[in-house]
C-alpha cells in the first residue's frame, strides 16, 4: 500500500509538470525502491509483481480535480520508459528467471512467476528494442497458456508498429 501511495504521488507530480510544460523529475529514492523490489523478487514473485504495477490511470484520475487523460497517460509511459531504462537487467533477469516450462500449473507459484515475468516484459518493451519485441512475439505465438499469450498480445498492441512477421 505504502508503495502504491508513493507512486501516486510521483506520478501526480509527472502530471502537474507535463501540465505546465516542465521536465519530470522522478525521485532517485523511487527507483532504488523499484530495483530493491526486483532484487528480492524470487522470494515472493507475485507480491513483486503488485509491487512494481503502477497505479491506474483511472486511480490516478480520480485522485485529480481536473482530469487530463493525456497528461495522465504520458506520465505513466514516461515513469515506465525510466524505470525500464534504469533497471533494464534486473527486469531482464526477471523475465528469465520467472519463465514456467512445462504443463500449464494454476498453483500460485507458478501463477505468481507468471505475473512477474509478463509484467517484465511489459516494461522492457517500452525501451522498444528488437529483441525484446521478439520476444514478445514469440511469446504470443508460442504460448502454453492463457495468461502468457493474452500478457503478450495486451503489451503489442500497445505499440503501432510493425514487429517481426505481425503488425500491431
Amino acid at each position: 500500500d505504502l508503495g502504491q501511495r508513493l507512486a501516486v504521488i510521483v506520478l501526480l507530480r509527472h502530471i502537474e509538470s507535463l501540465k505546465r510544460g516542465q521536465t519530470t523529475v522522478t525521485p532517485p529514492a523511487f527507483i532504488d525502491a523499484y530495483a530493491r523490489v526486483l532484487d528480492n523478487a524470487a522470494a515472493d514473485p507475485a507480491y513483486a509483481a503488485e509491487m512494481l504495477t503502477l497505479p491506474s490511470e483511472t486511480y490516478l484520475a480520480e485522485q485529480m480535480d481536473v482530469v487530463d487523460p493525456e497528461a495522465i497517460l504520458s506520465a505513466r509511459v514516461q515513469l515506465r520508459r525510466e524505470l525500464a531504462s534504469a533497471l533494464e537487467s534486473k527486469f531482464r533477469k526477471a523475465l528469465e528467471s520467472n519463465q514456467t516450462p512445462g504443463p500449464y500449473s494454476p498453483d500460485a507459484v507458478s501463477a505468481g512467476k507468471r505475473s512477474l515475468k509478463n509484467l517484465a516484459l511489459g516494461y522492457l518493451m517500452e525501451l522498444e528494442t528488437a529483441d525484446i519485441r521478439a520476444r514478445c512475439v514469440e511469446q504470443f505465438e508460442h504460448a502454453s497458456n492463457m495468461t502468457d499469450a493474452m500478457a503478450a498480445l495486451s503489451t503489442l498492441a500497445q505499440f503501432d508498429r510493425q514487429i517481426g512477421r505481425a503488425h500491431v
